[in-house]
């Protein structure tokens, strides 16, 4: 289900509701989009490495900010990187991709604020490093992945199933020197799992409601383990009551960039592509209900 909409500056909702005799409360999701051509909007800094990283002493990381962007397409970007805690060679740079070097062990917070050729500033973006001493052997990362109790191989995140269910769990994992994984996995009181299922598939069944959390951290040959191990809590409601069903949103951001999801801006008289999708515990068909607010031109 695709659409095309022209924005001026307004909130988009997308709203699904059950078509079953016992229906669940409606899921609401918010997106807000919005433009205007008198005012400058705020250009966004994106950073990458986006996430965490751990290194050794010594160890380079070239970051790159020229993925930042500006929404008014002002686009003679101003770059302002910072690097603040353990030493580093540099501690500020104004350049698009700086290189450092990390010269001692700790944490050093890399923060990156870009302006618009007019002199807006962006939200600060900031990402971990973590250095250890050479000789260091680095922890490993771990991850979960699932069906949903639907079977949708591949999920990810929290999810919401009716007792009784059965849902496939998968862990996986990653270490900066290959070491062997061990997958240390925790179940909670009144779900039916294996012992160690290391990191095949493997069932997990809810006969009880509630609310519960499995969680997985992985350990390399060397002893490290992950310092921010991996969780998914599923909520488990009643057979006899009607789950809500799970609505998204996702959009190109009027940039072509297909499969963005969250809010965003852009200049009015742009055209944006949309996009919903849902699950629904059940597997009830859904209907899908979009709200479009006066001002904005989408399909009925």
């Amino acid at each position: 289900m695709r659409w095309n909409c022209i924005y001026a500056g307004f909130c988009l909702h997308l709203i699904l509701v059950l078509l079953t005799s016992c229906s669940a409360p409606a899921d609401s999701g918010n997106n807000d989009v919005q433009g205007n051509t008198n005012a400058n909007q705020r250009p966004v800094a994106v950073i990458l490495p986006a996430t965490e990283q751990s290194v050794i002493v010594g160890d380079r990381i070239r970051f790159r900010g020229d993925n930042s962007y500006d929404p008014d397409n002002n686009t003679v970007l101003a770059y302002q990187w910072t690097f603040s805690g353990a030493q580093t060679s540099i501690t500020q740079s104004g350049i698009s991709n700086p290189t450092v070097t990390f010269n001692q062990t700790g944490s050093v917070t890399t923060t990156l604020t870009v302006s618009d050729s007019l002199g807006l500033r962006s939200v600060p973006v900031s990402v971990r490093i973590n250095v250890a001493a050479v000789g260091s052997n680095l922890p490993p990362n771990g991850s979960i992945s699932h069906d949903a109790g639907i079977g949708a191989n591949g999920s990810t995140g929290n999810f919401s199933i009716i007792s009784g269910t059965t849902a496939v769990f998968q862990g996986s994992g990653s270490d900066p020197e290959n070491d062997t994984l061990t997958y240390l996995w925790s179940f909670p009181n009144g779900v039916t799992a294996p012992t160690s299922p290391g990191s095949s598939p493997f069932n997990v069944s809810f006969p009880n409601t509630g609310s519960f959390t499995i969680s997985l951290s992985v350990r390399d040959s060397a002893g490290n383990t992950d310092p921010t191990p991996a969780s998914v809590t599923v909520s488990v409601g009643s057979p006899g009551v009607n789950q809500a069903p799970n609505g998204s949103i996702s959009h190109d951001a009027g940039s072509g960039a297909s499969g963005s999801t969250g809010n965003f801006s852009i200049i009015s008289g742009t055209t944006a592509v949309f996009q919903g999708s849902g699950s629904d515990p059940e597997n009830d068909t859904l209907t899908y209900l979009w709200s479009f607010p006066n001002g904005v031109t989408a399909p009925t």
